[in-house]
């Protein structure tokens, strides 16, 4: 470790990636092994370990030790790769599609709103359409939602993850700029909760 990161009585851990989530997280997994009063999340790069003196080079490099061994799972952020001239298709775990229509080519894609919980208490009772216009629930997506089947469409529920279209596209035979000009058409339209990027 440089020595800039021991000032005085603490010693200062920088991420490589800054994150407030994963800067928390840190910090608790650091409180619980060191104790909570020791530890601070400064912000979104930093956290603090507080000794009690100014710690010798062995008690830097004993805490430096059992830092390395603990583990901390850090916060993913939202995003899609995709490679234009392979198709690759890289996702983050917490990627998902809101509702959304998308044609290209003899393509159709169809993301309708997702089911509801119904139930007086708030509970789930079942699984209904609401409207969001006339706010009715019933078992099946008013007239004019339910995608029609028909060679080329697809029609998926609003929730559903990148991977799921990736593989249900490849399936209908698109190809990689296919994938490309959806996924882009997509995004544009608001409709896919991450970031974009093109290869």
């Amino acid at each position: 470790m440089p020595a800039t990161l021991v000032q005085k009585d603490r010693l200062r851990l920088v991420l490589r990636d800054p994150d407030f989530t994963t800067a928390s997280r840190v910090a608790k997994v650091l409180g619980e092994a060191f104790g909570a009063e020791r530890v601070a999340a400064e912000d979104a790069r930093a956290i603090t370990l507080r000794f009690t003196s100014a710690p010798s080079p062995q008690e830097v490099v004993e805490s430096l030790a059992r830092i390395e061994e603990l583990r901390v799972s850090p916060d993913v952020k939202a995003r899609v790769l995709i490679n234009a001239r392979t198709g690759t298709i890289v996702v983050g775990a917490s990627v998902s599609i809101g509702a959304v229509a998308v044609s290209h080519g003899g393509l159709s894609l169809r993301i309708v709103p997702t089911a509801k919980p119904v139930g007086p208490d708030g509970q789930s009772t079942g699984v209904a359409w609401s409207d969001p216009v006339t706010r009715l629930r019933s078992d099946e997506p008013p007239p004019g939602i339910k995608p029609p089947i028909v060679p080329g469409s697809l029609g998926l529920v609003e929730g559903v993850t990148v991977d799921q279209i990736a593989n249900a596209l490849n399936a209908m035979g698109a190809r990689p700029r296919d994938l490309v000009a959806i996924f882009e058409a997509i995004h544009r339209a608001g409709a896919l909760h991450g970031s974009l990027e093109i290869m």
